[in-house]
Parts: structure tokens; C-alpha cells; sequence
């Protein structure tokens, strides 16, 4: 009986820090991927354009060449 009780509480914290390491692993996977220097930069620079885009006329060709 006192074997059991000692397997059982043993299986709930595996299970209870396998849980744990998931969720930490699941958050900074997606904080990875949406936080990526890459996207800062695009940021950073759609930010920058859009004083010089408002200044243009809206006949201009954008840089594929459509009006």
C-alpha cells in the first residue's frame, strides 16, 4: 500500500513537470516566431515609409507597376 501511494504521487509529478516543460516550450516557441528580428525590421521600416508614401500622389506606380 505505502509502495503505491509512493508510485502514484511519483507519476503525478512526472506527468505535473511534464506539463510544465510543454507549456514553457509551447510559449517561447510562439514567442519565437512572432517576435522575430525579421518582423521588428519590416516594422521598423513600414513605419519609416509612411510619411514618404503619404506624400506621393495615388496615380504614382507602386514597385510592382500597378496604379
Amino acid at each position: 500500500m505505502k509502495n503505491e501511494v509512493y508510485e502514484w504521487r511519483k507519476e503525478m509529478l512526472n506527468l505535473l513537470i511534464g506539463c510544465i516543460l510543454l507549456d514553457l516550450g509551447v510559449y517561447f516557441m510562439f514567442k519565437l516566431l512572432f517576435y522575430s528580428p525579421s518582423k521588428k525590421k519590416r516594422d521598423q521600416q513600414k513605419v519609416s515609409k509612411l510619411p514618404n508614401e503619404n506624400s506621393a500622389s495615388s496615380s504614382t506606380n507602386d514597385s510592382n507597376g500597378i496604379r
